[in-house]
């Protein structure tokens, strides 16, 4: 099916190669709508310069929806950026991710797949999709790995063991300033496995490259993993988790994290896994909200441990036809060169 709407899109549109470089037009609105239309012709989605208003508006928005935008007619920077690129491009790109798929692992009947241009998860048991949800990845100083694994347990109420390079390059400055930082966002100093007084360190002389703590966020609604989090095992100590700050999913790029997987209503995914995995457990009293209103650290094992793929690609099919993501973190640059 991919390659066939691969063919399709080759037959539809001209093989432009030209690069154009667009302005969102809240910056340059004249720049924006003459290489706009400039784009748009090259790339055959118009047939004239001299469009009307509301026709080009409208082929913006056509324009927005083969490439995975918010449909609103208007030319934002991501809408920009995507223009910019020459169908040439896109066509190597679809090829990329076309490999991808020929090489890529076997999926079981289950199993979890997130796909990071995408920002989505999807939850597939027993070959039939039971849960979508947006997700917020990694930025491009920080993204998110590619890899293959099992989660094995949710968790609830997790504490945050906050990595060594946040802690020394994030958290250090605010300590510097006012140590009660920890206590306002829930944060515990360790040292040697023993927790330590903050106030009792002279904290001007500890620096970045010399910080022997390790700290903790303890769980609760302000914790920066929110309720839930998914667990695999990867070299990369990533996971899929929740999050306090909620209105960041309505946002177009989502790729702010630093490099763990932040899963829209995960609790809902919560209560769809121990659906499928404890369904034949007889007088079964799990219950999501119940272990929600516990408001305890718990660890709750899988029955059947469920394969997740995070994977990386910038092309998919979607109703038969082809979806143009961002390559928000250029990896398919490297693959791009070989055609040359």
């Amino acid at each position: 099916n991919f390659a066939f709407a691969l063919y399709n899109f080759c037959n539809t549109y001209p093989l432009d190669t030209t690069r154009y470089f667009i302005k969102p037009e809240k910056f340059d609105s004249i720049n924006s709508l003459n290489e706009s239309k400039k784009a748009l012709l090259s790339k055959g989605y118009i047939q004239d310069l001299e469009i009307d208003s509301l026709n080009f508006r409208k082929t913006i928005e056509k324009y927005q929806q083969v490439h995975n935008l918010t449909i609103d007619g208007k030319i934002g920077m991501n809408t920009a950026e995507m223009l910019s690129e020459s169908t040439y491009s896109k066509i190597k790109r679809a090829a990329i991710s076309l490999d991808k798929m020929r090489t890529k692992s076997v999926y079981n009947s289950t199993y979890i797949r997130i796909n990071l241009p995408e920002y989505t998860l999807r939850f597939i048991y027993d070959d039939t999709l039971r849960s979508e949800h947006r997700v917020i990845i990694g930025s491009t100083k920080t993204p998110s790995p590619t890899l293959t694994s099992k989660i094995y347990k949710i968790v609830f109420f997790p504490y945050w063991h906050v990595p060594y390079s946040i802690a020394s390059k994030e958290i250090l400055p605010h300590l510097q300033e006012d140590t009660s930082y920890l206590r306002r966002n829930n944060y515990k100093i360790f040292k040697n496995k023993e927790e330590v007084d903050p106030s009792n360190i002279n904290w001007e002389k500890i620096r970045e490259n010399n910080f022997p703590f390790r700290v903790r966020q303890d769980y609760g609604p302000t914790n920066s993993l929110g309720l839930i989090k998914l667990s695999f095992h990867n070299p990369y100590w990533v996971y899929v988790h929740d999050t306090p700050n909620k209105r960041l999913f309505n946002r177009e790029v989502r790729a702010m994290s630093h490099g763990c997987i932040r899963c829209d209503s995960v609790q809902n995914l919560a209560r769809v896994i121990f659906s499928c995995d404890r369904k034949m457990i007889e007088k079964d009293t799990l219950n999501v909200d119940s272990l929600l209103v516990r408001n305890q650290h718990e660890n709750i094992q899988l029955q059947t441990k469920i394969p997740i793929f995070i994977e990386y690609k910038t092309v998919i099919l979607k109703n038969d036809s082809l979806i143009f993501l961002r390559d928000i973190y250029k990896r398919d640059k490297k693959y791009k060169e070989l055609f040359q």
